[in-house]
């Protein structure tokens, strides 16, 4: 559910614990994670395969400094429009890249990537899996991804001019020392179209600021805020995250059909439409359990023979 964004300005200054790094090799990671998604307090939590499929992919895509471990939700016969990426401190199994994957695959075919932690170095990272694809006129590619990721998309964007559209999700506008991280942003093409995805509550990037900067951009903007949601797209109660985390990708996956006749800047509220998937969920699992329960029962139930058999047995008990 959206609704126009009143005009407010997030208090929340902290900064975002970093997230876990995995020390295990990131095609590893990917292989595992082509068997068990990451583990979430979600109510109705990821199937066990990106965008709720009955598949998914694991590539190793040729890079500048060795392969590149890639998840895509699509068999090769339905190409990424989308190639996202997590943060800084992130990888494969970081929820919210995860959650963020899903619910745009649901619709459309995604590819996400483990990165550097280095920016040049994830820029060049978008560069090989471009060349890799081979996108044409006719099946265009978009950039995007978090935090430190989004930025690199930007960066691989203003390299090569053949990509029109990106996804920006909780992109740190704010650097470390307080600088504003706007040039970039100013530099792209008026033939680039740019959604933006950011936490009311986002530490690392005041929507205020935001929107001054999206005034000054040549390329075309809308912005989608999401309401109480942190930097890590993390919202309170803890349990409603992951199914906010999927929202955005749903979010963000019409958008890339419908941009033209959407509003430029709105407020996702998500409770009622996170209430109605529990409800759905909850349905789903009565009629899954009633089912377990009556095939159960019918393996109890026993047969006239094994009504016989323990009437026997009875009987010998009682004559000993």
């Amino acid at each position: 559910m959206v609704r126009t964004r009143q005009q407010t300005k997030s208090s929340d200054q902290d900064h975002p614990p970093p997230e876990k790094v995995e020390k295990t090799s990131p095609l590893t990671k990917a292989r595992a994670k082509a068997k068990k998604p990451p583990v979430s307090k979600d109510p109705s939590p990821s199937p066990h395969s990106l965008g709720g499929g009955n598949r998914q992919d694991v590539l190793a895509i040729p890079g500048p400094k060795g392969d590149i471990a890639c998840i895509t939700s699509h068999p090769p016969t339905d190409p990424p429009v989308l190639i996202f990426t997590h943060g800084a401190s992130g990888n494969l199994q970081t929820p919210s890249l995860w959650n963020f994957g899903d619910g745009f695959g649901r619709s459309k075919p995604i590819l996400l990537f483990q990165g550097s932690m280095n920016l040049k170095s994830r820029t060049s990272m978008f560069t090989s899996i471009i060349a890799y694809l081979k996108p044409t006129s006719s099946t265009p590619v978009t950039l995007g991804g978090r935090s430190m990721g989004a930025r690199a998309a930007v960066m691989a964007a203003l390299e090569d001019k053949t990509i029109k559209t990106l996804i920006l999700a909780s992109y740190p506008l704010t650097g470390q020392k307080g600088a504003t991280r706007d040039q970039i942003l100013l530099e792209l093409d008026e033939g680039v179209d740019v959604l933006f995805i950011s936490g009311s509550k986002d530490s690392m990037c005041d929507l205020d600021e935001l929107r001054e900067v999206m005034k000054k951009m040549k390329a075309r903007t809308w912005l989608r805020e999401v309401e109480g949601a942190d930097h890590g797209m993390a919202v309170k109660p803890n349990k409603h995250t992951a199914a906010v985390g999927k929202i955005t990708g749903r979010v963000a996956a019409t958008w890339m059909d419908e941009r033209e006749s959407l509003s430029r800047d709105e407020v996702l509220t998500w409770a009622e439409e996170v209430e109605e998937d529990v409800k759905d969920k909850k349905t789903i699992d009565e009629k899954a359990n009633d089912k377990k329960r009556a095939a159960e029962s019918d393996q109890e139930t026993p047969t006239n023979n094994d009504h016989a058999g323990g009437s026997k047995k009875k009987r010998r008990r009682k004559a000993r």
